[in-house]
């Protein structure tokens, strides 16, 4: 998916801090806002030409953090270079300086504390000649990040024999990167993975799939900041060591999953569809709160051999070819196996919540595509009414049954069958994550519970969402609701809501903040937030936003 730049950094960076700081508002973003109309006075946004990106890394990653730097070949000639890190103070601003090994003079440019973020565009380097980005990357460079004490917060290497990081997260993308750089080894792969990788991840002692794994030599699973490229390694001994296994949400919305032989850089297919599904593949996840085999299977809470694990995996990781690029708390048992870099850090609660994500974005984009996505999706809300709206002498209703007829599906009228006729020929393979699809069985629903919301309200939500950019009344209807309470304040529980002025806004911060980000965006809107109640809030769908929504979407419906 492509995500729209600003055409200047102060646009980016004031979008970016009204997406993680502020209520929802119009800027440049990706799908959940409407973008705005472009400024005609506006400079347009320079094309790349070439690019590259090199790791950050803080000598504590989990309390210094870690970030990416890029350097980008403009049209023009010039060179852009961008830098995003974590772990900063909003009310700071760091410095990158960009430094050729043995060599006086540096470029330098600051990093907004409340983004992260920080780019500037050169034509010269430090001694004033003309600045060549073939050149940059041939030479030998330190880039460091300081803080406004001038401590070193972070550092890396850039350029020459610099790792360069995966900057295309696909499995094409993946094949590219080892023949390209002649990577025979899972280690390199995993020592090029960008930062939105590095720290979503969660370890598997017990597996039913392909891959070993044991308390003591855990399976790592990567999830990313969104869910859309899931990514697999093992790191006990045995024949699948030096293979990736990897899934990957495609733009049309369908799962692909591979196993790939680093070594001779060769893809197949043929042993996930066992687990995955052959017709219409898609992850395997457990619901909330139970995850066997995972650590933390219980709530994310820490057995004592868990524990123990982590402390020895914690104590060796710099010189492991496999858990050295993992940011890792401390852990003792009976404490949460959280992740450093999230907020609200329980790590299989983020994990669940992220394939969800992914997974709804799937079934979405394929079933939109049916010719008769605007009258069917009307069903899903429809079933929401009493009886009195599903009559015949109602338009809507009317259109929706004779979508369904002519899709074959002529008696039920309840979600399994919407779906059916949308195109989801198979609705509880496609969203019962919890089992094997080979393990499914006639006794299996649609329910899948994300924690605080099922799988299928996340359906409805986007639904919702096309359904008021058609009919933009319904949004200014919800606009004249409040969006109810902001979790707790003191120890009072106030209501679901994300403290928004009304419920449509907090619809709208809800969808940007779980479909309307780039994946660099999402981390950040997870790692820091001030919205009140986001950690419990921005993932209630059913509860602050369907149900509260209900009336005036059957209001709608029935003609008042």
């Amino acid at each position: 998916m492509r995500y729209p730049f600003c055409s200047n950094l102060a646009q980016r960076l004031a979008l970016v801090a009204a997406l993680i700081f502020l209520p929802l508002i119009g800027g440049c973003s990706g799908k959940g806002a409407d973008a705005p109309t472009p400024d005609s006075t506006s400079a347009p946004t320079p094309a790349v030409t070439s690019s590259a990106s090199y790791y950050l890394a803080g000598s504590d990653i989990v309390a210094d953090g870690h970030g990416r730097i890029s350097l980008d070949k403009l049209d023009s000639g010039a060179v852009r270079i961008s830098a995003r890190i974590n772990q900063t103070d909003a009310a700071h601003t760091y410095r990158l300086t960009l430094q050729e090994v043995g060599k006086a003079g540096a470029l330098t440019l600051d990093i907004d504390g409340a983004t992260g973020y920080g780019e500037q565009t050169f034509t010269t380097d430090a001694t004033g000649a003309p600045l060549v980005f073939d050149t940059l990357l041939r030479l030998a460079s330190i880039a460091t990040v300081t803080d406004p004490a001038g401590r070193t917060k972070m550092s890396g290497s850039v350029g020459a024999d610099a790792i360069e990081l995966i900057t295309d997260l696909s499995i094409a993308g993946i094949q590219a990167y080892i023949a390209r750089h002649g990577v025979r080894e899972v280690k390199d792969i995993l020592s090029a993975l960008p930062p939105t990788i590095r720290s979503n991840y969660t370890l598997v002692a017990q597996t039913s799939g392909l891959q070993a794994a044991s308390e003591a030599e855990p399976r790592i699973v990567m999830f990313g900041a969104d869910g859309r490229f899931l990514l697999s390694v093992q790191s006990a001994p045995g024949p699948k060591r030096e293979m990736l296994e990897i899934g990957e949400l495609q733009s049309d919305g369908r799962w692909i999953f591979r196993e790939i032989q680093v070594a001779t850089n060769t893809a197949s297919g043929e042993s996930c569809v066992i687990c995955h599904g052959a017709e219409h593949p898609r992850p395997i996840w457990h619901e909330y709160n139970q995850w066997p085999g995972v650590f933390g299977a219980d709530g994310d809470t820490l057995t004592s051999g868990e524990a123990d694990a982590i402390t020895r995996i914690k104590a060796s990781q710099a010189n492991s070819d496999r858990f050295h690029i993992l940011p890792l708390h401390h852990a003792r048992a009976g404490d949460i196996f959280s992740l450093p870099h999230r907020q609200y850090p329980y790590t299989n609660f983020n994990a669940t919540t992220e394939i969800v994500r992914a997974v709804t974005e799937g079934v979405w984009k394929r079933i939109r595509t049916s010719p008769h996505y605007k009258d069917l999706r009307t069903g899903f809300f429809l079933n929401r009414c009493s009886s009195t709206v599903r009559v015949t002498t109602n338009p809507y209703w009317a259109r929706f049954r004779s979508a369904l007829d002519a899709a074959g599906e002529r008696t039920a009228t309840d979600d399994k069958a919407i779906l059916r006729a949308l195109g989801i020929n198979d609705p509880v393979a496609a969203l019962q994550l919890s089992k094997k699809v080979l393990d499914l069985n006639t006794n299996d629903s649609l329910s899948y519970n994300q924690a605080s919301t099922s799988l299928l309200s996340f359906v409805h939500f986007l639904a919702l969402d096309d359904w008021i950019k058609d009919q933009p009344e319904l949004g200014e209807r919800l606009a004249r609701l409040p969006d109810l309470g902001a979790g707790y304040v003191g120890n009072v529980y106030t209501g679901h809501g994300l403290g928004q002025s009304n419920l449509e806004s907090a619809r709208r911060y809800r969808m940007q903040h779980n479909f309307g980000l780039s994946p660099e965006d999402l981390q950040r809107s997870r790692e820091r937030h001030t919205a009140p109640n986001y950690s419990d809030g921005v993932w209630r769908i059913e509860q602050g936003v369907l149900t509260p929504a209900q009336e005036v979407l059957c209001n709608f419906l029935e003609g008042r």
